[in-house]
């Protein structure tokens, strides 16, 4: 690889501690905050009802997104709003919508790599996708009408306060980045660690979420993790897209399999030098 384990955990922890700093210096507003939930709250139920009517890839994209978005403004309520049965109920019809359309999503993702590749082996490839996608699309739409029946959870202002929000704020963003610097090394250095990229591809999308709370969508800091959540989201992509082919057992598609490994190595080592080098 580009460095040894120790140079890599040196790296990450400069660029960790640097962005510690950097997080504890921003406020999130308690004003912007409340009216930013509304409006979030708001999107998502569009966008579920968009995803009701039509499963396509483009909203399947959007509710995802407008749940992690609301999620990360849930993660930095008072506790007594998050620990509501109520609250949840919700939180957990969200995480099945999501579950439940990654199947769809990954399944699409798979497919299109697989249609720029012509030959039987591969019409009888996308054939059988289309056969399992009808299924998937079944399963997510019963997880999204559950969730459109469900409101976000309710929020009075007064339960809301400025230092509750900031030391929430802080306690979610160092935690988060604790959990990332302790992936950071391992992923760079393994990248057959398939589990903790994951995780840390998860991680990423929490605290960039979370940095949005703060007005600081466009810092460097943000910018950095939008680099790495698209990364890792390509190499998820590809880890997906291989584990399908190598489970689907069509004859004729050995030769497709080795080209999508290739693809995976070469965006698993723009990874890496995106987090070895400048910030």
């Amino acid at each position: 690889m580009l460095r040894d384990l120790s140079a890599r955990k040196e790296d990450v922890s400069r660029a960790r501690a640097g962005l510690l700093h950097h997080v504890k210096g921003k406020v999130v507003e308690k004003d912007t905050f409340l009216k930013g939930y509304e409006e979030a709250g708001e999107y998502l139920s569009r966008r579920l009802d968009r995803l009701a009517k039509d499963p396509n890839e483009e909203a399947i994209h959007d509710a995802r997104t407008a749940i992690r978005r609301l999620e990360a403004r849930v993660e930095v309520l008072p506790k007594s709003v998050r620990k509501r049965p109520e609250t949840k109920e919700i939180l957990a019809s969200w995480r099945e919508v999501m579950e439940r359309s990654a199947n769809v999503r990954d399944l699409d993702v798979t497919r299109g790599k697989a249609s720029r590749h012509k030959g039987p082996a591969s019409a009888q490839l996308l054939a059988k996708m289309d056969k399992k996608r009808r299924k998937l699309v079944k399963d997510a739409e019963e997880a999204v009408e559950s969730a459109r029946r469900l409101p976000p959870p309710r929020l009075s202002s007064k339960k809301v306060t400025q230092s509750g929000l900031q030391r929430r704020f802080e306690k979610v963003a160092s935690r988060l980045w604790s959990r990332i610097d302790e992936l950071l090394p391992i992923v760079t250095a393994d990248p057959a660690k398939l589990e903790e990229l994951h995780k840390l591809r998860v991680d990423s999308k929490k605290l960039r979420y979370l940095l949005e709370l703060t007005s600081e969508e466009g810092s460097p800091d943000s910018r950095r993790l939008k680099r790495w959540q698209d990364a890792l989201g390509e190499i998820h992509d590809w880890d997906v897209a291989t584990a399908y082919l190598r489970k689907a057992g069509v004859p004729g598609t050995g030769g497709l399999l080795r080209e999508w490994v290739r693809e995976r190595d070469r965006e698993f080592d723009g990874f890496v030098r995106s987090v070895l080098g400048p910030a």
